[in-house]
Formats: structure tokens, sequence, C-alpha cells
């Protein structure tokens, strides 16, 4: 279990996720973290570059909401 989880909304951030990962593993440099990537169905595929970064650093995970769990998307 992590010392810490990063809970990361997205939406359209394909260009950014990656540089975000990398500064936070500089800044948390000797902590045990994690990264839960929440993204709301990006149609740029942040979700699949997630999902590929996941396979390459196991403490980066991805949730993809769609649709039907959305409702109005961007709300809760």
């Amino acid at each position: 279990m992590p010392q810490l989880s990063i809970i990361v909304p997205t939406f359209n951030e394909v260009g950014n996720v990656t540089e975000l990962r990398d500064r936070v593993a500089t800044a948390l440099s000797g902590v045990d973290w994690e990264m839960i990537f929440v993204d709301d169905d990006s149609p740029d595929g942040t979700a699949t570059a997630l999902r590929e970064m996941a396979q390459g650093d196991s403490r980066v995970r991805c949730l993809q909401r769609d649709g039907a769990e959305l409702g109005e998307r961007g709300t809760v």
C-alpha cells in the first residue's frame, strides 16, 4: 500500500500527463506514492496514454469515466 495517493482529474490532458507524473516523481523522491488519474472520457486519447504509461510505471493508474457515468460531462 503506497504512503500517498494522488488523485488527478483529467479531460483532454494527453499533452500534460507525462510531465505531471515526472514532476511528481522528482518531488516525491523517497516516498512510496501512486497517481490515480480519473479521466472524463477525453476525446484526445488521454486515457489511452495513461494506460500505456501505467504499463511501464506501476505507480500510475487510470480510471476512465464514460458517458453513462458522467451524465453531463464535468459534473459529479
